[in-house]
């Protein structure tokens, strides 16, 4: 069933925008937010544990809602409140400069930020294989918002201070209210269970889902503890804020081939070479960050850690999206979205935090290095059919 008030009659261009709009917004925000953390005086461990939040609502309730949604038949409208409440949050957060009250604040926009991804991943995917389009070419327009928008406000709020973050960030993400316009729900499977999406954990015992999310969870340790630091560790080699947003900018960038190619490159079940090769390409990435010795070093590095996480995105919601059921589209993509950018960062954030006040941040990146190496001793061993 197509939403009433379509962007386009290309549901190709709908999903490109909307992932455009989306992404632009979080990239004047989520390169600099830990920064912002640290010059209000918070330790690595509240930085840490303030990283936290997030991954908690996406392992707990992404999982749970997408499955009320899959159910109902919910997943437009629950994309559209999801988006209306995080802009919301983002007013929000611009308020305290404590940290109690920022967790408050923080775990408000977590809870309502918390499907988001999930259900917007599930409604585009979906649209990829009904009108045989390339799932990656449309993703790839979030890292094209997601890095202007980074290295812009790189420039903007070194120039201005952090004080208009939070609000043109939620100034950015309305139009992605509209933009949910242009996707469809899916039509109701004929053969689906009332209850199958009830219980959405079952997921893994699907042909092969273990073996993904496992190594979707190490990879997602890696880029926990990567994600939360890069900004932190550009700054400690006396990057200014402009090079902050622009090594989440050049990431983002960098992004695009892989994405754009990962659907050809997968054809004729080649898809799990592509999921392999991304945990050897984030690994050069990361032992790369250890190795660096001036703020341009990082910058190349990051570059190569963009590639290898278009190359993972990509493939690893191709495949999940293969190996379950239709009538669960919403909640397998939920518990790759948890288990990925859940669990994983909920263990990460903390961990991170500990090694880099008790070691260093260079610490940070060898047990990010550590992660992926596992993650492709996984794959490379057991092989994914």
């Amino acid at each position: 069933m197509r939403m009433t008030l379509p962007l386009s009659r290309n549901p190709e261009v709908n999903g490109a925008l909307f992932y455009l709009g989306h992404w632009a917004a979080f990239g004047a925000f989520s390169p600099f937010i830990n920064v912002y953390f640290a010059e209000l005086g918070l330790s690595g461990r509240q930085i840490g544990w303030l990283a936290t939040l997030v991954p908690l609502t996406t392992l707990v309730l992404s999982p749970l809602i997408s499955a009320v949604a899959d159910r109902n038949r919910w997943r437009v409208a629950a994309l559209r409140w999801s988006i209306i409440l995080t802009v919301l949050s983002f007013l929000l957060l611009g308020l305290p400069v404590a940290f109690w009250p920022l967790l408050a604040a923080m775990s408000f926009h977590a809870i309502v930020r918390a499907p988001t991804v999930s259900l917007a991943d599930t409604l585009i995917a979906r649209q990829a294989i009904r009108y045989g389009l390339n799932y990656g070419t449309m993703r790839l327009w979030g890292s094209v918002g997601f890095a202007t928008v980074a290295i812009g406000c790189g420039w903007l709020w070194g120039e201005m201070g952090y004080a208009w973050m939070f609000p043109l960030t939620a100034v950015i993400l309305l139009p992605a209210i509209w933009l949910v316009n242009g996707l469809e729900e899916p039509a109701a499977e004929p053969n689906m269970v009332a209850d199958t999406a009830a219980r959405p954990w079952e997921i893994i015992y699907q042909p092969g889902m273990a073996l993904v999310l496992l190594a979707c969870f190490l990879t997602g340790l890696s880029l926990g503890l990567s994600f939360v630091f890069e900004g932190l560790y550009m700054a400690s080699k006396g990057g200014s804020e402009w090079l902050i947003g622009l090594l989440f900018g050049l990431a983002a960038y960098s992004e695009l081939p892989s994405m754009q190619y990962t659907d050809l490159l997968g054809r004729g079940g080649r898809m799990p070479r592509l999921f392999f090769l991304s945990f050897v390409v984030l690994a050069v990435a990361m032992f790369g960050y250890v190795w660096s010795s001036t703020p341009y070093w990082v910058l190349l590095f990051a570059a190569v850690r963009g590639l290898g996480f278009g190359f993972f995105l990509v493939s690893s919601v191709r495949l999940v999206d293969e190996l379950a059921p239709p009538e669960w589209a919403s909640t397998a993509q939920a518990v790759r979205q948890g288990v990925t950018f859940g669990l994983a960062a909920l263990i990460a954030g903390p961990v991170g935090g500990w090694l880099a006040d008790t070691a260093s941040l260079e610490a940070v990146f060898v047990a990010s290095g550590a992660c992926l190496v596992g993650a492709a001793v996984l794959v490379g061993m057991r092989g994914l059919k």
